[in-house]
């Protein structure tokens, strides 16, 4: 892609992800994290470390608040290794990567994969985009440009980091 393709595709990526950002939460649903219907959760990178549990499968519960979040994101063997609790719950795709996205000279023509969609805290979708593509410089770079505007998720990239390195 040409840069002016990859400056249109930053930007309709950024707009996507705000109305998705903007939706309001139903009314009657009373978990802060939960899917989009308010129930448990679906993340691969949530079951990373975790021990698997037959009754639940690969779901895991709808968190009441974020710090009963953040609790079953701790590593045992890292302690000290945890988010803070403060972010805005906002609906994510929970899964945007360059596969995910079908686009063509600079437009996107549409993203698939939402079985991850869900409700999560602001700086999850960041931090997801850039776990599942580590190493393109062009990807990171992107992911840097569409989410500058909705915060500075920089220290929930390291605690992340610390995360995958030791699941990983």
């Amino acid at each position: 892609m040409s840069e002016a393709e990859v400056d249109a595709l930053n930007n309709e990526l950024h707009r996507y992800l705000s109305d998705l950002r903007a939706m309001p939460k139903p009314v009657g649903i009373k978990h802060a994290m939960c899917n989009a219907i308010g129930g448990p959760l679906y993340d691969y990178r949530m079951i990373v470390g975790q021990d698997y549990d037959k009754a639940r499968g690969d779901f895991i519960e709808p968190f009441a608040t974020e710090d009963d979040f953040n609790e079953k994101l701790q590593t045992p063997a890292i302690p000290g290794v945890s988010h803070r609790s403060g972010h805005e719950i906002v609906l994510t795709h929970a899964d945007i990567n360059m596969r995910n996205i079908l686009h063509h000279n600079g437009r996107i023509y549409g993203i698939i994969d939402w079985e991850n969609a869900d409700w999560f805290p602001d700086y999850w979708e960041y931090t997801k985009g850039l776990y599942v593509t580590k190493v393109n410089r062009r990807w990171l770079s992107m992911m840097d440009r569409v989410f500058a505007t909705f915060g500075d998720f920089k220290d929930d990239y390291v605690t992340e980091r610390k995360r995958w390195d030791y699941c990983m």
